[in-house]
């Protein structure tokens, strides 16, 4: 597992996902100073993952059908310029502007970069590889963002900005010590003919631009992500409408867990198979959310935090696993764009239509909600047929079948 490879892609995963969290925190703080109204603030930030849904599935084509390489380079250089023009280009219609199109970039790197990864960790060992590998991006929502605000406020704007391309620039770096999975291009149809062999553009959507053994994981992280984004948009609020100090710990200690947590569950889901682990994962995120609900100390918002970092860390790396074990080398980046697509839009709709909710039902509803969907997401796992036991199934049956002819001959 620990190959040269994927200690760089570990690495290339930290400094990127380093350079995407450092502008969340600062952007919307720098706009306001601009004089952005209050509304475009969250615009700021959720637009980018409005871009980022369209340009997956376009990734997850680009990467089978080009390479990785250069769509992942096309992604960071495309990062590291659009990072670097928020200095030079202080309009508040310019900075939205290049916000949509930043997303279209991180679209296209963060897919490429799950690729990679995909192809360099061992089957054996993938479910652990893929928690290790995704200990970056916890790692950067831990530490840049503090760091990226504390250079706002004590150097100045324009260090804060650069420093995002600064993580993206030594991500570049890091991205050229990488060995990357050729791809027969022979094999590959041109677009046009994959279209007209589709029966047309729907037909192209979900059977070239999508994968559909990752349906299922991208339905699962779907479930798990809402929690995510009404966590972190809704938390702080809650606790200062409870008195309720101490809120930024819930994030360090939710974190932590996370860092403990994903490589212990991948190990114990390439041993036993996914569905424990991810039940587990639900059930944690279920406690941890529903307490929440009831919240009315530091200690209760801590023990809660455990819950759901552990549930909502462990299910999210399980099932990126999942989606990329289940798929062919071929189709792995469709499968990693179709899984994170669940992602993008749990976490972005959540505090857009939940938000609602909070208006007439008050701030408690919706975190009764969110403890709700893991609870639905477990069970549908539950009552879904075990794909390995089918396969364990039918390598039996043929198994029977060739001594039966043995036995006949």
């Amino acid at each position: 597992l620990w190959t040269r490879d994927f200690i760089f892609l570990c690495l290339l995963n930290f400094l990127s996902f380093s350079g995407y969290w450092a502008l969340p925190a600062v952007l919307p703080v720098y706009i306001h100073q601009l004089g952005a109204s209050e509304a475009l603030l969250g615009l700021v930030v959720g637009i980018t993952a409005l871009a980022t849904v369209v340009a997956r599935p376009i990734a997850g084509l680009l990467v089978e059908q080009y390479g990785r390489r250069g769509v992942l380079f096309v992604g960071l250089i495309g990062m590291i310029a659009t990072s670097f023009s928020f200095t030079f280009l202080p309009l508040i219609g310019v900075i939205l502007t290049i916000r949509f199109i930043q997303g279209l970039f991180w679209g296209l790197n963060n897919t490429a970069i799950a690729t990679v990864a995909s192809d360099n960790i061992p089957k054996a060992r993938f479910a652990e590889g893929m928690g290790w590998y995704s200990q970056g991006s916890s790692l950067a929502q831990i530490l840049t963002p503090a760091v990226s605000l504390a250079a706002f406020y004590q150097i100045g704007a324009h260090i804060s900005l650069t420093m995002s391309a600064g993580f993206f620039t030594l991500a570049f770096i890091a991205s050229l010590f990488v060995t990357y999975r050729r791809v027969d291009k022979t094999a590959q149809a041109p677009i046009r003919l994959q279209i007209s062999s589709q029966g047309g553009i729907h037909g192209f959507i979900r059977n070239t631009l999508l994968e559909r053994r990752a349906y299922f994981a991208m339905a699962m992280i779907f479930f798990t992500s809402v929690s995510f984004g009404v966590v972190n948009s809704f938390l702080p609020t809650l606790a200062a409408e409870r008195d309720i100090t101490g809120v930024e710990w819930f994030f360090v200690v939710s974190a932590v867990l996370s860092l403990a947590g994903r490589p212990l569950f991948g190990i114990w889901a390439d041993r036993r198979g996914y569905k424990e682990p991810a039940i587990v994962g639900f059930m944690l995120m279920a406690v941890g959310l529903g307490m929440l609900v009831f919240v009315d100390s530091t200690t209760m918002l801590l023990i809660s935090a455990i819950g759901q970092g552990l549930g909502y860390s462990t299910c999210f790396s399980l099932f990126l696993a999942l989606a990329s074990h289940d798929a062919s080398p071929s189709r792995r980046g469709a499968a990693i764009a179709t899984v994170m697509i669940g992602f993008d839009i749990g976490s972005g709709s959540s505090a857009v239509l939940l938000g609602v909710i909070t208006s007439f039902a008050g701030l408690a509803s919706i975190f009764a909600i969110a403890a709700v969907l893991p609870v639905v997401a477990a069970v549908i796992y539950l009552l879904r047929k075990d794909p390995e036991k089918v396969v364990a199934r039918q390598i039996s049956v043929e198994a029977n079948e060739v001594h039966a002819a043995a036995d006949d001959s």
